[in-house]
């Protein structure tokens, strides 16, 4: 982990293979087909196990359903979105910031909502920069590297910014859109950026890396762990609660093993993602993680204020059960 990393190296780390699940058809029912996206990283692992393991269709079955489900990889929200716009896929991945303003910009046509969460992550803003010690010491000629300006991270540098200088849009013309493998190498050879927002596992391999520090977390600076994977659907879709339904249980099936049976689940995940990281290192990641893998989903109102203070939602949700169909919208949550 010391050795540094080369781009080919990073990217292995995220460099994934997809895999389709099929059901069997069955004459007395019209087949469904859908198709879920998802990106590279280590939050999107309840997918990836639905996915490995059949649970899809274990729970399409007990719902009497005649489906067939694919999973495919997309690198970022915007082609997801783009994706779920036109109707290339039916269920999608974002950040939680970025269902918050699909939801927005659709409510009078596709209806985008969250249909469940994945993954609670912790943020860790990270820097190869000694004398940065807070978010107060970072200056004019620093750049901080986001993969996107809607992503959670960007939305938690915000937060940071007002908190320390009252004014969150400080670094907005400091933030650097990367993919997660480019800033961790970016940070870790000193090019092109002093910061990185970084989720698991790529925090970890900072949190090993010498002359890399944490500055801040997302827990710091919100006050709690929050939702980073979100899976989006449309009207149209949600207007099948028993295949939602469906999706919904086999996540939380998936959920329920990376819980309690985390080598198998490392095992999963490398069979599903190329990684430069071991079964023992990524088993590890999973127990660090603890039950942060989910289908309830948490901080959406906190980001929702705070979007909308800063008039990046104009008709933010009242509760955050707006934000979400059902089964998902029907339980707890925040």
């Amino acid at each position: 982990m010391h050795n540094v990393l080369t781009r080919r190296t990073a990217i292995g780390v995220v460099a994934g293979l997809g895999g389709t699940a099929l059901f069997p058809s069955r004459a007395r029912s019209a087949a469904t087909s859908v198709t879920i996206a998802v990106q590279y990283g280590i939050g999107y692992l309840p997918v990836m196990i639905a996915d490995r393991l059949g649970l899809f269709v274990a729970h399409a079955k007990e719902a009497d359903l005649n489906a067939s489900i694919a999973l495919t990889r997309m690198s970022g929200a915007t082609a997801i979105n783009d994706a779920l716009i036109s109707g290339s896929i039916d269920i999608g991945a974002y950040g939680l910031p970025g269902v918050l303003i699909a939801r927005e910009k659709t409510l009078r046509n596709y209806g985008v909502r969250g249909l469940c969460s994945l993954s609670t992550l912790p943020y860790g803003l990270y820097s190869n920069v000694p004398g940065i010690k807070s978010v107060s010491d970072i200056g004019p000629d620093d750049r901080i590297a986001v993969t996107a300006p809607n992503t959670p991270q960007a939305e938690l540098l915000r937060m940071a910014s007002e908190k320390a200088f009252g004014d969150a849009h400080k670094f907005d013309t400091r933030m650097v859109s990367l993919p997660h493998p480019d800033a961790t190498i970016a940070l870790m050879t000193k090019r092109s950026v002093t910061l990185y927002f970084a989720t698991p596992p790529f925090s970890e391999m900072l949190e090993q890396a010498p002359g890399i520090h944490r500055v801040t977390s997302s827990k710091e600076i919100i006050g709690e762990e929050v939702t980073g994977a979100v899976l989006g659907t449309t009207a149209k879709v949600a207007a099948k609660p028993g295949l939602t339904k469906a999706v919904v249980d086999a996540l939380g099936e998936a959920c329920g093993i990376i819980a309690h049976e985390p080598a198998r689940a490392a095992a999963l995940y490398l069979e599903s993602e190329s990684s430069k990281l071991t079964p023992v290192q990524v088993e590890a990641i999973l127990k660090q993680m603890g039950g942060l893998f989910g289908t309830a989903p948490s901080g959406t109102m906190a980001f929702a204020t705070f979007m909308a203070k800063q008039n990046e939602l104009k008709s933010p949700p009242a509760r955050w059960q707006e934000a979400f169909y059902p089964p998902v919208s029907d339980g707890a949550g925040s």
